[in-house]
Parts: structure tokens; C-alpha cells; sequence
């Protein structure tokens, strides 16, 4: 995986990345969530066909016509994917998100030891 600096401190990755608010309802959420949309809609149509013998005269068409109708519309629903794209991330890093160590940053360089015994590193078994 290759990342680079963007000269503040924030690494970027190749990779997309992913944000949790993004992400795809669950497929266990996704086919309760269908069930539950089938019910309701099945229950309208039990109570169309309840409502037929209710209503007077020409309007008993209309119950009639929903308890017909709503069996194909509940399946057509009921099978629907959810095609919506989640909205595209920002390559630009959000500064509110850096971290910062309060810390006073000191400049100066790294000076190598002339003699290498002196150093305090235990000695390697070898």
C-alpha cells in the first residue's frame, strides 16, 4: 500500500477510504426492513377486503381495485435494491481532525557519534 505526505502531516493512503456514515445498511437490517414493508402492505390489502363489504354501491371498486393492486406494488417494493451512492469523500483532510500534541516543536539536526562503543545500547548476543 502507497501513501504519501501532503507536507502537513496527514498521510494519504491509495485506497478509498470508507467512512462509517457511509456504509451500506446491513443485509440483515436490509431484509427485516423489507419484511416489514411487505406486512404493512399486506395488512392494507386484508383490510381492503374488509372495507369492500362496508362500502356502498360503486365505491366498493376502490377497496377492490387496492386489494388487487397492492399484492404486485408489496412485491416490486418489497424486491427494490437500494441504488443510492453514497455522497463522495472529500480528498482533502478535514484540519478540525489533526491531531495536536501542544507540544513546543525544537529544530535542530542529528549529530552521529565518533566513537560507536559509546553508545548505550546493550550488547548483541551473537
Amino acid at each position: 500500500m502507497s501513501s504519501s505526505s501532503d507536507g502537513q502531516g496527514f498521510r494519504r493512503s491509495s485506497q478509498r477510504v470508507v467512512v462509517v456514515t457511509q456504509v451500506a445498511e446491513s443485509r440483515t437490517e436490509d431484509l427485516n426492513r423489507r419484511r416489514r414493508n411487505y406486512a404493512i402492505a399486506m395488512a392494507i390489502r386484508t383490510l381492503s377486503f374488509v372495507l369492500i363489504f362496508f362500502v356502498p354501491g360503486v365505491w366498493k371498486l376502490v377497496p377492490l381495485l387496492a386489494a388487487a393492486v397492492l399484492p404486485v406494488l408489496a412485491v416490486m417494493f418489497a424486491n427494490a435494491l437500494d441504488h443510492h451512492q453514497p455522497p463522495p469523500i472529500s480528498e482533502e483532510p478535514d484540519p478540525r481532525l489533526a491531531l495536536t500534541s501542544g507540544a513546543e516543536i525544537i529544530k535542530g539536526e542529528v549529530v552521529a557519534d565518533e566513537d560507536p562503543s559509546a553508545t548505550d545500547d546493550p550488547p548483541q548476543p551473537g
